[in-house]
């Protein structure tokens, strides 16, 4: 080693004897001159020696009388080139880092410093003065030199004199720029990032001349604080208080200084909140570094301004709520060190201001999300869906910030809040079953709850007496009900001018009564208004107190001029569901029992047999003239019970129904409990005239027949097997004969009839009966050849 350094200071003396020489050659050396090239070409013909330190007393007295021989700054660019070269030799020396402190050491006060804007060679020394730092960026970058200086930046801080030349001043300038570090450095908890920033921090906070004049080294520190300020002012907006979790550690130093600040000036708090004219003191500094710092606390001061007023303006969301409720000690502390007054806010009024807003959200939820109390564990349904049903619009604008229940949010405008919002804080709201609650967007802000709030209550309001029974209805399909109800509905829309009712939000059946008028000019659609509803809501709830007393009217119960027939109802259904809503106490204390309900279930069940059914099953009999049962004094006496209630159907009562009901049945079924499906028989029988006619022409209507149909069916079957057609046609025909052969003795009595058939199961339908009538003809055909081949083979 010792070698090589002897070997390094002889080559520099050497060049600096032939510089000397070249000097005393001329007085003044041109840019062209030949001397100067003779020092270029031997610069870049010279071999580095290893570990070459650049530093080195004898570099620096080259370098020197370089600059002083050859003054002009077009002369120095061979200087730079050098230096490159130099650069190069470090970094294949795996030295990349020491060339970088070298530089700093190199003390040449004269080396690319910038002459009198006038000089003309000012451009030029600018030119290279921009290599230079060109150079040192991309060779640190290059070389990843970022850390390793980083983990000497507060050494290098110390080290910087008050006496710093041109040359060091700009490498000192491009250390500041290119490594201090990136703000996710510093976030990541990086100590020597931190540290870099801290010691920036405390110099300048203990050191308050730099309020008069900058030396050196304070203008290092306020270049490492004017970076910081730069990557950080974007992420400092009024929009959330999120910035502090990513630049907390900036933000908290920063603010140290403007406190030291104004401590130091002795300045009073209400003085603390900038202007929009920075100091005076400030501005006379002439440094852009230290006036952009100035202009970061006076954001700062204003978006803390602003949240303080967001929060008392009741402009924030939940998730604005939450985070500001996690940083608020943090967020209080900042604001101390940049404005005394700023951000004074109580943490229990936070407190309170997340409990008013879940409060509200609850509300919003009990309004939306429809449910019976009792039977939590039941559907639910929503409001605008109820509401629908009937003609009502519900207003998109009560919808702009929630997503309901199996709705998915829509990509523009429904951005949802980050943390879930419980609906169940007072218990007004306890939804039936795991995860049923509205779901709120980021625009949900206190004051567009609050207004939403309002405006839900003021919206139903007319339908408050009535909402346990639209919300049960609709949990409870009941035709009894709806057809009421509409039919209400249409009185009261031609009582008043009917509102124009949009087709699209008509419902197809349930609100078809109503007629939308012809479309007036302008877009305007409208629906039923809750005023109309209200007050059919109320006539039926007074209906259904009449008919669970029993002293409601036929004609009120099928709503004369609705689409009620007694043939399109499940009466049995129908009343068990009535039979419930009663059951809840919503009428109590009107009702004390359900005998009227009872009474008039039987008056609805009854009128169904001696209108369908009884005239179904003697047309059956008449029709295929069983003449056993058409003389039976059973059936004689039904059809007149019949006759009787349908010419007395008006005053008929529910009471005296229940006894007649009770006849037709022991009649029907003989005491026994029969099956309301095996009815439908009936008519499915009296459209079967040509299958019942192929059964008495082939005598398969006895005993002997019967034993006959099987042979000739497994024949057949045997035939036409692998014939998918065919085979599903002969499939419904077995069924389909033993629907039909009940019928087939003519001389039975109708007690026999009625056993037969109500022994059958028809659970499946009646659909084999319609296969077979269609195709009665291929039927003929296949047994016609049946019956040929079996005389045949009786014959052989």
């Amino acid at each position: 080693m010792l070698v090589l350094v002897l070997v390094e200071e002889v080559v520099a003396l050497v060049l600096l004897a032939a510089v000397t020489v070249l000097a005393g050659l001329l007085v003044e050396v041109d840019v062209g001159s030949p001397h100067i090239k003779f020092v270029e070409e031997y610069l870049s013909a010279y071999k580095i020696p290893q570990a070459i330190k650049l530093c080195d007393g004898t570099w620096s007295v080259f370098i020197i009388e370089v600059i002083d021989r050859y003054s002009g700054a077009h002369n120095h660019h061979f200087l730079l080139e050098f230096i490159k070269r130099v650069g190069a030799h470090y970094a294949t020396d795996r030295r990349p880092l020491e060339f970088i402190l070298d530089l700093l050491d190199i003390n040449v006060p004269k080396l690319f410093a910038l002459p009198e804007k006038t000089d003309k060679g000012y451009v030029v020394a600018v030119e290279v003065q921009g290599n230079l730092s060109t150079f040192v960026q991309e060779y640190i970058h290059l070389n990843a030199l970022t850390s390793d200086l980083l983990q000497r930046m507060n050494k290098i801080m110390s080290s910087i004199s008050l006496q710093l030349d041109d040359f060091q001043q700009l490498i000192v300038t491009v250390l500041q720029k290119e490594v201090i570090p990136e703000l996710r450095v510093l976030q990541s908890g990086e100590r020597s990032a931190q540290e870099v920033l801290s010691t920036a921090s405390t110099k300048l906070q203990k050191d308050l001349s730099w309020t008069k004049a900058l030396n050196l080294q304070q203008k290092f520190c306020w270049g490492i604080v004017a970076t910081c300020c730069q990557k950080t002012s974007t992420s400092i907006t009024t929009d959330s208080c999120d910035w502090d979790q990513s630049c907390d550690y900036i933000v908290t130093k920063l603010s140290q200084i403007y406190s030291s600040y104004c401590n130091g000036k002795k300045l009073p708090e209400s003085a603390w909140v900038l202007t929009n004219t920075l100091p005076q003191d400030i501005v006379s500094l002439h440094s852009d570094d230290v006036c952009m710092f100035f202009e970061w606390v006076r954001k700062l001061q204003t978006v803390l301004s602003d949240w303080h007023k967001q929060i008392f303006d009741k402009d924030w969301n939940y998730d604005d709520i939450l985070l500001y409720a996690s940083k608020q000690a943090k967020l209080i502390q900042i604001g101390h060190l940049v404005d005394p007054k700023a951000v004074i806010i109580d943490p229990e009024e936070i407190k309170e201001l997340m409990n008013d807003y879940l409060q509200l959200f609850e509300k919003v939820n009990a309004h939306f999300i429809k449910y019976i109390p009792s039977n939590r564990d039941a559907k639910y349904s929503k409001l605008p869906q109820i509401l629908y049903q009937y003609g009502v619009l519900f207003p998109p604008n009560f919808t702009k910030h929630l997503i309901l229940p199996g709705e998915k949010a829509s990509p523009i405008g429904k951005q949802l809040l980050v943390n879930p919002l419980s609906p169940c804080t007072t218990g007004l709201f306890q939804p039936p079953g795991q995860n049923i609650s509205l779901q709120a967007t980021k625009g949900l802000t206190m004051t567009e709850l609050t207004l939403l709030t309002e405006q839900l209550d003021q919206f139903v309001k007319p339908l408050l007496d009535h909402m346990d029974m639209l919300v049960f209805f609709s949990l409870h399909q009941c035709e009894i009900f709806n057809n009421y109800l509409h039919l209400q509905l249409k009185k009261e829309c031609t009582v008043e001018q009917p509102l124009p009712l949009h087709p699209s939000v008509r419902p197809s059946i349930s609100f078809s009564t109503l007629r939308a008028l012809p479309k007036q000019e302008g877009p305007k659609e409208e629906g039923v208004s809750l005023q109309i509803l209200a007050r059919a809501l109320n006539t039926t709830r007074k209906f259904l107190a009449k008919l669970i007393q029993g002293t409601a009217k036929y004609s009120e119960i099928i709503a004369e001029g609705g689409m009620l027939t007694l043939e399109s109802i499940n009466i049995e259904a129908e009343f068990n569901t009535l039979a419930t809503f009663f059951a809840t106490g919503e009428l109590a204390p009107q009702v004390s029992s359900n005998e009227g309900l009872k009474a008039i279930c039987s008056m609805l069940e009854l009128f169904q047999y001696t209108s369908f059914h009884i005239p179904a099953i003697h047309g059956v009999c008449q029709q295929y003239n069983l003449e056993g049962c058409l003389n039976d004094p059973s059936l004689k006496a039904v059809v007149r019970l019949a006759e009787e209630v349908e010419r007395s159907r008006a005053n008929l009562t529910p009471l005296e129904a229940v006894g007649k009901m009770q006849c037709v049945k022991n009649s029907l079924y003989h005491k026994k409990p029969g099956s309301y499906s095996s009815l439908g028989l009936f008519p499915a029988v009296a459209n079967s005239a040509a299958f019942f006619q192929f059964v008495r022409d082939m005598r398969f209507d006895d005993e002997k027949g019967q034993v006959a149909f099987g042979q000739q069916y497994q024949l057949i079957t045997a035939q036409l097997q692998h014939e998918e057609y065919n085979e599903n046609v002969l499939n419904h025909l077995y069924a389909a004969y033993k629907f039909i052969l009940p019928f087939m003795d003519s001389k039975q009595n109708f007690n026999t009839l009625m056993s037969k058939v109500t022994s059958l199961d028809v659970s499946g339908g009646l659909k084999q009966l319609e296969t077979v009538n269609s195709n009665i003809n291929l039927i003929r055909l296949w047994f016609s050849r049946a019956e040929v081949r079996a005389v045949k083979h009786n014959v052989c």
